[in-house]
């Protein structure tokens, strides 16, 4: 199975990881906090790997200075253990051990005991790859759909506009992979219920869609009034379909 950080450009790597590390401190936080199940933190360990994946990539000799600038304003210790990553932190276990029970570090401390146990036994889970596609498909889901109604709503700045689009064309890489025949029982979940056309839409992938489908597709979504689904699908039209020969009805 193909390695996700081998078919990502530079600057995917870059927002990749940008997206990833939001992800992780507010996942390590839940953690820490007794409120994640065993099958999401399964996939947040999957995203640590990821992530440390991306921070060695980003940092080899010969990329550019922005993206190391990048990965190493994420190897100060305090920042790895908000995330979960311990790959970079020299002597873990003393490191760990200083912050647990130490009250001057607020929730570091809380977050070191759980690494701390995770560290002293590591878990072996089974399927690691394709899991860690499904904790990325979830993750750019997520990211999409609010984008695209931000999108929409006028609220990205060209820059923001730029990113969403990297992310789209990663996820669009992603879900090419997700649909090959495979036995990960939530992978073929996401291939047959969530890559309908009303979630491709959602997220702003509406080139996935085929193209004799797309504009009755459209038509309909506004003309039922769903929601943000029909206030996407009108944006949608409007941005990239207004001048087909298709005309809505």
């Amino acid at each position: 199975m193909e390695d996700l950080v081998v078919i990502m450009t530079d600057l995917e790597k870059e927002i990749m990881f940008e997206t990833i590390r939001r992800r992780l401190l507010v996942g390590t936080l839940l953690q820490a906090a007794g409120d994640l199940e065993q099958n999401a933190i399964e996939k947040l360990n999957c995203g640590r790997e990821l992530a440390t994946r991306l921070i060695a990539v980003l940092r080899l000799p010969g990329k550019h200075p922005r993206l190391i600038r990048t990965a190493n304003a994420s190897l100060a210790v305090a920042e790895q253990v908000n995330m979960g990553i311990l790959a970079f932190v020299p002597d873990t276990v003393s490191v760990l051990r200083s912050y647990i029970g130490n009250e001057e570090k607020g929730t570091l401390s809380a977050i070191a005991k759980v690494l701390y146990r995770r560290y002293k036994t590591p878990e072996e889970m089974r399927d690691r790859k394709e899991l860690e596609e499904v904790f990325v498909y979830e993750m750019m889901r997520d990211e999409l759909e609010s984008g695209t109604l931000a999108e929409m709503r006028r609220e990205r700045s060209a820059g923001g506009i730029r990113k969403l689009n990297v992310q789209r064309v990663f996820t669009a890489k992603l879900i090419e992979t997700i649909q090959r025949p495979r036995r990960n029982k939530r992978l073929i979940e996401i291939a047959e219920e969530s890559l309908t056309p009303a979630e491709l839409i959602k997220m702003g992938l509406h080139q996935l869609v085929p193209p004799h489908e797309i504009i009755p597709l459209l038509s309909r979504y506004i003309s039922e009034e769903k929601g943000t689904l029909s206030q996407i699908a009108r944006h949608i039209y409007n941005t990239h379909y207004q001048h087909a020969s298709i005309r809505l009805h």
